[in-house]
This record gives structure tokens, sequence and C-alpha cells, in this order.
């Protein structure tokens, strides 16, 4: 019974025994007056484990055993006289049984056949059937014995094999197409041919028609079509360029993903653009484009293959297709960087060649020139043809070659490090020249010594200019240092004839009466500039006017320093380039004849908010404090120096000293009164108290730092002022 014969199956060999007691039993079991034996026969038919269905020679169904209940789903009572092919097979399935009666009846025993089937729940399912006849007496036919077994999963398992191998084979192709591209992609040179190779192999993996790469723009912003497979001239010119398209391909660019489109006609991705009717027309409905991504992670274009009809490629066929891919991206990146590479070196050749400023060329290992350009005309004068093929060595001068110099040259190249060096050298013909120069080892892929890299240029002119300033500055250094010198002598000689006895009342009546004795002097001299003297007298008169400005200055310093503070308003304005004329000598005729005096003070207008005599007295008294500390030693140096503020507004006057310093201890008490050391003999009333109440009675700061050996800074922080005419409105 079935409708898909075949040859005997030897499923059940081993129950060959058990059939032919089944058909015994089945024989039974249409007889009346079961004896013992067949009482055994019909156990043994109802045990079987094989679904086991005697029919009748007209179809009908005249035993059924539990097992063939199992399978089917039909119990015994409800089958029992049924026609067996419309309960077993599906519906319009009924064949006849004369074929396998037939075959019976020739002595095939077994005719075997599988078949679909149809369950009680209307499942389908696949069974195997052994099909035995039954015999009457007169040995003729008169039913059949059907031993059935459900071999669904079998058939399922053997058709998924199948398909696995089907598969399997497909892939093994695939992969031997893709081992012969990448073979191809080895060492090969870039060109539109081996392009299209890819595409083929993308076509044949993937069951495509048509295919197609584009590479990614310079700007990255479009990408152009170069090379194609199975389109029209038409189609390759309207889709050689896209630019702000949306295609498959544009957005697989866009994302750096695949894009899949099953139908080019239904998708989103194609909606109301041209590219949909173009690939309509040309017979393109389905499309997959992959990016061609190098393994450096830079998209270098796209690969898209082409379908006439709906769908999409297996998944096995596209994890081919993105190792196809990814060595297509890693060729066409290759190429891409040595066409870059090979148009570098052209340019760089020609830019090389034309520079004359600088003599560029290169060594071989053994310092042979092997390269030149047009500066080492320029520089050393040597032709091409005289200058390949000569000794490095020959460039330095005789000097250099006998002291060995161009084989140390050469071995520090080789060390790896680039090497700057300046020297004379030797030109054609003999002419020698200052040259600065670097060289750079050249290495082969391995690291081995392939020579050297150098550029030379002549800057004899420079070398001359720098060696004739080092002369003028020798000679600057020594007439400097003369003119100290006798400036120190005079200084000495002024020092010593301006020194003062006492700075308290003897400061305040000198002071008083310089002045009262300068005016009418002042005003006789005014009379007599004013007369008509001789050129002789007038000359004296003008020196005499000299000595009076300087003897007023003097006694303004004077009366500044015995001035009580108290008298005037201490925050006044002062202009400190003024005041620093009539104070300057003063301070500095305070100190020891060998310490060092330097003010340093603004050159345009500074003013504070302080009166004359207060900052004359406070500045004094630092400086006197510098000049005890440094009175034992005799020598040092002591700065003022007026600065901008640390607070916007404010003006910083410093007084250093590089004398003794002070400890911590003594640092801490400085400014409290009537506090004193021998190192910081104060003889002026308070001393560094007076100066922290005047400072800080002027709307000031007082800070002190000071280091033992290394010296003392005194730093009067001082609101400035604004004169009242030069406010701003």
């Amino acid at each position: 019974m079935g409708t898909h014969e075949t040859a005997a199956h030897p499923i059940i060999d081993a129950e060959a025994a058990i059939v032919h007691h089944a058909a015994d039993a089945a024989r039974h079991a249409i007889r009346p007056g079961d004896g013992e034996l067949a009482l055994r026969m019909r156990l043994q038919f109802e045990r079987m484990p094989l679904g086991c269905i005697v029919l009748d020679a007209a179809h009908r169904i005249v035993d059924w055993n539990p097992a063939a209940e199992a399978i089917f789903g039909h119990r015994r009572e409800d089958v029992l006289g049924q026609d067996g092919p419309a309960v077993l097979l599906p519906r319009g399935a009924h064949p006849s049984l004369d074929a396998i009666l037939h075959r019976l009846a020739a002595g095939d025993m077994a005719a075997h056949s599988v078949n679909e089937n149809v369950t009680r729940d209307g499942r389908t399912i696949v069974c195997e059937w052994h099909n035995t006849p039954l015999r009457g007496a007169d040995g003729a036919i008169v039913a059949l014995l059907c031993m059935v077994q459900d071999i669904t999963e079998r058939v399922r398992a053997e058709e998924a094999l199948r398909a696995s191998e089907r598969a399997l084979a497909a892939e093994l192709t695939a992969m031997a197409r893709l081992q012969e591209v990448s073979t191809r992609l080895v060492g090969a040179e870039g060109g539109t041919p081996l392009l299209e190779e890819i595409i083929d192999a993308a076509i044949t993996i993937t069951g495509a028609e048509r295919g197609l790469i584009q590479l990614l723009d310079a700007d990255g912003a479009g990408l152009t079509m170069v090379a194609s497979r199975g389109f029209d001239a038409g189609f390759r010119e309207r889709f050689r360029h896209l630019r702000g398209v949306r295609a498959a391909s544009t957005e697989a660019a866009r994302t750096g993903e695949r894009v899949v489109v099953e139908d080019v006609a239904e998708s989103p991705l194609y909606t109301g653009t041209l590219a949909r009717d173009v690939k309509l027309v040309a017979g393109v409905r389905a499309v997959q484009s992959t990016p061609l991504i190098a393994r450096s992670g830079r998209l270098v274009g796209v690969l898209s293959t082409h379908y006439r009809q709906r769908g999409r490629p297996a998944e096995h066929h596209l994890r081919v297709v993105d190792l196809l891919a990814r060595q297509a991206a890693d060729w066409i990146e290759r190429t891409q960087a040595e066409d870059a590479v090979r148009v570098s070196e052209e340019r760089y050749r020609a830019l090389v060649s034309q520079v004359r400023e600088y003599a560029i060329f290169s060594t071989d290992a053994r310092g042979v020139i092997t390269t030149w350009n047009e500066g080492c005309h320029h520089v050393l004068g040597y032709a091409r043809d005289d200058f390949v093929g000569l000794d490095l060595a020959a460039l330095f001068t005789p000097e250099d070659r006998a002291s060995g110099v161009p084989r140390t040259y050469r071995r520090r190249i080789g060390r790896g490090r680039a090497v700057q060096d300046e020297r004379w050298m030797v030109a054609d013909g003999g002419r020698r020249f200052f040259a600065m120069g670097a060289a750079t080892a050249l290495r082969d892929a391995a690291g081995r010594p392939l020579g050297a890299s150098i550029v030379l240029r002549d800057v004899t002119r420079m070398k001359l200019a720098q060696d004739a300033l080092a002369h003028r500055g020798e000679r600057l250094e020594r007439l400097v240092s003369e003119r100290t010198d006798a400036l120190q002598r005079a200084t000495e000689r002024l020092r010593a004839s301006e020194r003062m006895a006492s700075l308290g009342t003897l400061a305040a009546g000198l002071g008083h009466d310089l002045g009262n004795l300068l005016l009418p002097l002042e005003a006789r001299l005014q009379l007599l500039e004013r007369a008509a003297l001789p050129a002789e007298l007038r000359e004296q008169v003008v020196g005499i006017a000299s000595c009076v400005e300087y003897l007023q200055r003097l006694s303004g310093g004077l009366r500044l320093l015995a001035t009580d503070p108290g008298d005037t308003r201490l925050t006044e304005p002062t202009e400190l380039g003024a005041w620093w004329k009539d104070i300057s000598r003063l301070l500095k005729n305070v100190l020891p004849r060998d310490v060092a005096f330097e003010g340093t003070i603004p050159p345009t207008e500074s003013w504070v908010s302080m009166g004359r005599a207060g900052l004359t007295q406070a500045v004094f008294n630092v400086v006197q404090n510098a000049a005890d500390a440094l009175r034992e030693r005799g020598a040092g140096h002591v700065g003022v120096r007026v600065e901008s503020g640390p607070r916007p507004s404010t003006v910083a006057i410093d007084v250093t000293d590089d004398g003794p310093g002070m400890t911590a201890d003594v640092l801490h008490r400085c400014a409290e009164p009537y506090f004193s050391t021998k190192p910081r003999g104060l003889s002026t009333g308070l001393g560094l108290a007076l100066v922290h109440g005047l400072v800080t009675a002027a709307g000031g700061e007082l800070s002190i730092t000071s280091t033992p050996g290394a010296g003392t800074a005194v730093r009067l922080v001082l609101p400035g002022a604004i004169l009242p005419e030069r406010r701003p409105p």
C-alpha cells in the first residue's frame, strides 16, 4: 500500500519470524475458534512495537493493534470495517492496491513503500510500510498485513542533512571562488580588471545577475562607480557619480552597515526616487550593498549585487561576501596608498631637484654619493656627472680628513639618529665654505643600513658676520669695563665729598640755612642770565646755576628728611619721578662707600597717595637699615625699585639688599617699637616701627622677607593717586 513504492527495505529483518507469526495471528483473528496457540499469537500481535494493520481485498480494515493507534490516533473500534486509504491517506490520494497485490502474488513477500499519511488530528506524517500477503486455504491472497513505522523525524533529519550538504557544497564553491580571488589580490597591482573579478566572485557567491563597485570620493561626500558587471552604458553613466542620492549603496556608505533591499518597488528607501524607476527598468528587483571597510577602519567604497527576483541572499552567502569585502577593501586601500606614495615621490623628486639653496643628496652604505639635485651645483659647484659616484670624504677639508672626521661622521649617522653639524667644507675646485647641515640614516625594511640622506647649506656669510660680531662684543666688553672702573672711582670721590656727619638736627638746620642762602643767589643768577654778559662770563653763570640747582635738590632732600610727617597730610599726592630726583642722592650718601646703589623708577609719571616727607622718611629708614647691615662687611648691593602693585591702583616700592639677612625671630619682631639688634641697628628713631606707622597711616601695607645669608627685601605697597585736574569726568 502507498504512493512511494521502493525496493524492499531491511528495517525489520531481525523480526522476520515475528512478521510470519503475526500473519498467522491475523489469520486466526479473522477466523472463529481460537485455540491456545491462537491466543498467544494474538497477544504477540497486540504487543507488537510496530503498527500492525490488516486489510482485506476490498481495502477495509479488519484488524488494528495498539501501536497503530499510537501512530495514527484512531482507536481500533473506530476504524474496523472502514476504508483503509480513506482513513490513512490524504484526501484524494486513494491508490489502487492492484500493483502491490500483483507484486505479492509474484512472490514479493514484503512489498515496501514510504507514504505520506494523515493522523486523526489532521497532521501529515511519513510512514514506512512493509506489506505481507495473507493467503486462504487455496493459496489465494485474501488479506494484507501492513506493518507501519512512523519515520517522520528521520525523513526530516535526512532532508535537513541533504539541505545542509547542498548549502555546504554551495559554501565550499563560494569559498573556492573567494580563495581564487584572494590569491589574485595578494601582490596584485591596481586596475579595473581585478575589481571586475571581485564583482564576479560576489555574483557567483550570492547567485546575483549583476554587480558593481563604487569608491568613496576624496571628500567623503559621494560615491563613484569604478567597475561593474551586467549593466548597459546608460545605467553606468546615470549611476557613475552618486552624491546626495538615496540608494542602497549610499545608505551603506553612510551607516557603515550592509543594506539589503528585498523589493526595490516596495522599499521606502527608493520611494519617490529616480533610482527606483531606473533600477526597475533595468530589471533590478532586489539589491544588497556591503560597505568596503579596510582593516584600518576606513571606509573605501561599497560592493553591490543586484537580482532580477525579489528576496534576499542567504546569510551564509552574505558571510562569504563579508570576507570578500574585507579583502577587497584592504587591497583597495593598499592600492590607493601605493598610488599616493608614487605621486608623493614624484612630487618630492620634482621639488628636491629644483631646490637651489640646499644641496640635497644621498650616499650608499660605503659613503659613495648616489643622487644629485640643483642645489648640489649651486652650493657645491658640482655637475651631476661629477658629483654622483664621488666619495663623501671629498667634501671635508684636508685637516678633517687627516683627523678621521669623515669616518666619525658616518658612524654617527649609522647610530640611527639625525646628525646636525656645522663645519668648514670644500666645494668643487677647492673653494672653502662654512656649511650647516643635517644627515639621516637610510635603512631597508629589515633595518639594514642603505646609506644616508644629507642636506647642506652654505652659511659662510652668516659665519663671518657672527665672528665679526663676537670680536666687536669683546671690544665693547673691555670698553664697558674701563668706563665702569672710571665711574666707580668718580662715584667714590663724589660720595666722599658729599658725606654728612648727621641726619638729625644738622640736616634740618643745614637744609633750612642752605635754602635761605640759595634763594637770593638764584634771584641774582636770574638777573645775570638776563643781563648782556660776555660769552665767557655767561658760561660761568651757567655753571654756577647748575651748582645752585644741585644744592637746591640736596637742600630739599634734607628738609624732607627733617620734616615732621605729622605737619603735612600723609595721603597728599606725590609724583615718584620728581621725588626720586630730590631724594636719590641723599639715599645714596647713606650707604658705605663700597656698597652699590641702584634705583629703578618708571619713566612715566607715577603718583602715590603719600606725602613727600612721610615717603622720604620711610624709604630713608629702610635704606639706612640696609646700610647698617652692610657696614661691617663694607661691600654689597642695595636697590630701590618702583613697579605696579599686587592689586589694581596700587604702587609697590621694593628696597632690597644682599646683606646677612635676619633670623626668623628677628624677622618676626623687627617692626616692633624700640626693638633693635646690632646687625640691623637703627639710627633714626623707631626704625621699621616708624616705617610701618607711616605706610599704614597712608592706607598702604608693609611686608618684609629675609633669608639668613641671602639678604632682606622690604616692600611698601601704597595706594595710587589721581590728581584732581586729571581725574576722569
